[in-house]
């Protein structure tokens, strides 16, 4: 399965909604904000255009808070189901502020892109 980056993955958001998908970019952990950030940091716009909240479903993804906590700030990977937001609220997140949502039902570290793809 293509991995996309955080940008990637929002300017083709009506193709790849609802489907599984490997996101990577930069963890956000922290309180009312748990998103993945776009990599690499010159790249990144804004939380709205570059940025995507992270659904953590505590029934399909266990998870370590302490872990996620060290992680934050880190290049991982998620796999998931992205979705667009309900047209009623107009985003995603706490606030609805984020454009998309990721239902994660994997977290790791990012390795690099050739040993995933192999496979």
């Amino acid at each position: 399965m293509e991995i996309f980056t955080v940008n990637d993955a929002l300017a083709r958001l009506d193709v790849l909604n609802n489907r599984p998908i490997y996101l990577e970019g930069l963890l956000s952990f922290q309180f009312e904000d748990i998103s993945l950030n776009h990599h690499p940091r010159a790249e990144y716009r804004d939380y709205k255009s570059s940025s995507i909240w992270i659904d953590l479903n505590y029934n399909i993804l266990r998870f370590d808070s302490q872990v996620m906590n060290r992680w934050h700030g880190k290049r991982v990977m998620i796999e998931g189901i992205l979705q667009k937001p309900d047209s009623f609220f107009g985003g995603s997140g706490h606030m609805c502020l984020w454009s998309a949502s990721i239902i994660a039902t994997e977290i790791e570290l990012f390795k690099s892109r050739t040993r995933l793809q192999k496979q």
